[in-house]
């Protein structure tokens, strides 16, 4: 779903688990519970666009920096990341953060992209 001007996930239910959570969905609303007290955390209504809203609790956002370097350049098609910040500092693409220049990572896809074929030898 395509929401406009979002810049982070709206709630990852599975961050919200692996802090010590559990979250429950009904049919007109969602609850998060702490596993440990048993207390409700965070409360959700359900919109009739099938959105769930945060009806208060501690709002937090985990996305890193890192991925939102990595997702930047998936979204670019692979574009290297020395290009990527060159596209920031021209502002060619609507809110593109600044990001860190990658060292020693290795994007698998554009390893892949790279390679050459070897030629078998002919007996």
């Amino acid at each position: 779903m395509y929401v406009d001007g979002l810049k982070h996930n709206m709630f990852s239910v599975s961050q919200i688990c692996d802090q010590g959570n559990e979250v429950v969905f009904w049919s007109n609303e969602s609850v998060v519970h702490e596993l440990d007290t048993g207390e409700t955390v965070i409360k959700c209504t359900r919109t009739p666009n099938n959105l769930y809203i945060l009806k208060g609790g501690q709002q937090k956002c985990y996305l890193s920096e890192n991925d939102e370097n990595w997702l930047w350049h998936r979204r670019l098609g692979h574009l290297s990341f020395s290009e990527i910040r060159k596209a920031c500092r021209f502002k060619v693409v609507h809110d593109l953060l600044d990001i860190n220049i990658r060292e020693n990572e290795i994007c698998k896809p554009c390893q892949i992209g790279k390679q050459t074929r070897v030629h078998l030898m002919e007996k």
